[in-house]
């Protein structure tokens, strides 16, 4: 759909730039810089070709990067439940429900919210908090001697920083100013190929067209990676929503349903 849009654009600009061209520019101006324009339709498709590929790489770099730390905050979240697990009740209870409660708020609300919004959820940001002071409300005397606290507090401190990696990573978006280059430069591909010197009319609109439609991939190609959590390249949840099912005891299908919760 997104392919499109673009091509019904890229087309209607194309058809626009060669009627322009036939009232605008004379037959004998077009033939006498037919070499000109040959080379500069050359450099503008070889220059498009590399601003796409740059901004493709870079994006789909930041989908891979964000698809990592989804990956680790699962696994951090499972060690700390591991970790929890063995501490003496009521903090063991305590503590693996504000994980669920947590995981829970992030997988459900703020992942899918940040295919739109690139700030955290307040919801969430309480669930993190809440999740920190149930590890700092043990009492020190009950956890004396148990490797497991510690390591509990460490895995917490890394779901916190992964979490805020995994937000800015679906904040960042392609700079306005190299959209508008992007745009600019497909634009004078498009208005150089009008101006070449062809006489069989059918096979000049063909070339206009598939250039136009050349120009349109492109900019989806770029759009559909703007954006981690939107988009063709989408970053996944299911390494979450596996931790999460295991959390509340439900199946993977159940995790987000608003009846479920943390089995005790």
């Amino acid at each position: 759909m997104l392919f499109l849009l673009f091509a019904c654009l890229w087309v209607l600009i194309a058809s626009g730039l060669l009627w322009a061209c036939d009232r605008f520019v004379p037959y004998h101006v077009r033939k006498g810089n037919f070499n000109g324009v040959r080379n500069m339709m050359a450099i503008a498709a070889s220059f498009y070709s590399f601003l796409v590929g740059f901004v493709v790489v870079q994006e789909w770099n930041t989908v891979g990067t964000v698809k990592g730390q989804v990956s680790q905050q699962a696994a951090n979240i499972a060690t700390a439940e591991y970790a929890a697990a063995t501490l003496p009740p009521p903090h063991a209870e305590h503590i693996l429900d504000s994980i669920a409660v947590f995981t829970k708020s992030q997988l459900c609300d703020e992942i899918p919210a940040l295919s739109d919004s690139t700030v955290g959820l307040p919801q969430t940001n309480v669930a993190l908090g809440e999740l920190y002071q149930s590890a700092a409300t043990v009492r020190p005397a009950s956890v004396k001697g148990l490797p497991a606290y510690p390591q509990v507090f460490s895995e917490i401190g890394d779901i916190s920083d992964l979490r805020f990696q995994i937000i800015n990573g679906a904040s960042q978006r392609v700079p306005l100013v190299l959209l508008v280059a992007i745009f600019g430069v497909g634009l004078f591909l498009v208005g150089t190929v009008t101006l070449q010197d062809v006489h069989h009319r059918r096979s000049h609109v063909g070339t206009v067209i598939a250039v136009a439609l050349f120009v349109a991939a492109g900019n989806t190609v770029i759009v559909s990676l703007n954006r981690p959590f939107v988009g063709a390249a989408t970053v996944s949840s299911q390494p979450l929503v596996g931790v999460a099912a295991y959390a509340f005891e439900v199946p993977e299908s159940e995790v987000c349903r608003p009846t479920s919760g943390p089995q005790g």
